[in-house]
């Protein structure tokens, strides 16, 4: 398993926990709005790749300041088995696991949590279905989403769910749209688009949500999902 960058403590990733952020390359999707484009469209820098033995290294004399690690991308899930055998040698160090994910990759999270080898999952809803394909979506990428939101409701373990608003796609209508498949979510997070370093660099110039706007998708959502999150700036 080979990774391209490492945050090597966050107070902020991984609730309620001291954590190291680890950054897969590779995405399925090209949404827009991407704050990482270095780890979707570029090709990867073998200077810059981290092997696992590296990473492990680093863990294991971190193991006693460090609560867990943060596996984010890209998307992470695409690598699979790499991706598993990575994880089961950083639950034997004793490190819990929380995994980022676009959510369509529902078959190997599941097989992620039934193993135990997951924590925390933090799942991305972009958009209502009909505007997946603003994020570069194939056909059936919704249904994919769906069942992971399905998996993780019956799941047992923390997450979250979350969506970045950005102007342009999110209004309260398409707050009021996506919340039919809420239903049943313990935690939705609302977090305020960000102009800057984007892939597509039409959006650099569109304009974050004022906090007055973002309070009122909050209470939309709150027809749907109890617990609701604003982060302003992420």
């Amino acid at each position: 398993m080979k990774f391209y960058g490492i945050k090597k403590v966050t107070l902020i990733d991984f609730p309620e926990n001291i954590a190291c952020t680890l950054f897969t390359h590779g995405c399925n999707f090209r949404c827009p709005f991407c704050h990482n484009p270095e780890l979707v469209i570029e090709k990867p820098n073998s200077k810059e790749e981290l092997i696992d033995a590296e990473i492990i290294e680093f863990l294991h004399k971190r193991k006693n300041k460090l609560d867990g690690i943060v596996i984010t991308g890209g998307e992470p899930l695409i690598h699979k088995q790499n991706l598993q055998d990575f994880i089961e040698v950083v639950k034997n160090i004793g490190l819990k696991i929380k995994i980022d994910t676009n959510g369509t990759n529902p078959d190997h999270l599941e097989k992620l949590i039934n193993n135990n080898l997951i924590d925390y999952v933090a799942m991305d809803y972009k958009c209502s279905p009909e505007k997946y394909y603003i994020m570069g979506a194939k056909k059936g990428s919704f249904t994919k989403v769906e069942k992971t939101m399905e998996i993780l409701k019956n799941s047992g373990i923390n997450y979250e769910i979350r969506t970045t608003v950005v102007p342009g796609i999110h209004n309260i209508e398409e707050i009021n749209n996506m919340g039919e498949y809420l239903k049943g979510i313990s935690k939705y997070v609302i977090q305020n688009f960000v102009p800057h370093g984007l892939i597509d660099p039409d959006y650099n110039k569109k304009k974050s949500f004022e906090i007055e706007t973002l309070k009122e998708f909050q209470k939309a959502a709150q027809k749907f999902v109890r617990k609701v999150e604003i982060i302003e700036n992420y």
